[in-house]
C-alpha cells in the first residue's frame, strides 16, 4: 500500500477530529448560554414569587386586624339585637293592651 493513502487518512482524520471538537465547543457554549438565561428566568421568578409571597404576608395581618374590628362589631350587633327583642317584645304588649280596647271602639 502507497504512503500517500496513509497520510491522506491520517489528514482526513485529524480533520475529522478538529471539527468534532468544534462542534462540541460551540453546542457547549451554546448549553452554557442556555443554563445562565434559564437561572437568570429562575432567579428573578423566584423573586418575584417571594415579593408576592411578602405582600400576601402584609394583607394577612391587615386580616388579623379587621376580624378583631369584625369581633367587635359582631359583640355590638348581638347587644343591639337583645334590646331589639327586648324593646319588640314590649310594644307588641302594648299593642296587645290597646287591641281590646280598639276591638270595641266603633270604626268607619
Amino acid at each position: 500500500m502507497p504512503d500517500w493513502v496513509v497520510w491522506v487518512a491520517l489528514g482526513v482524520s485529524l480533520v475529522a477530529a478538529i471539527a468534532a471538537m468544534v462542534r462540541f465547543v460551540v453546542v457547549s457554549l451554546r448549553a452554557w448560554r442556555d443554563v445562565n438565561r434559564s437561572r437568570r428566568a429562575l432567579f428573578g421568578e423566584l423573586d418575584g414569587l417571594a415579593a408576592r409571597a411578602e405582600a400576601l404576608g402584609e394583607k394577612a395581618a391587615g386580616l388579623e386586624e379587621a376580624s378583631a374590628r369584625l369581633t367587635r362589631t359582631l359583640e355590638r350587633l348581638a347587644v343591639s339585637r337583645r334590646k331589639l327583642a327586648v324593646l319588640q317584645s314590649a310594644f307588641d304588649e302594648a299593642t296587645d293592651a290597646f287591641a281590646a280596647v280598639t276591638a270595641v271602639y266603633p270604626r268607619k
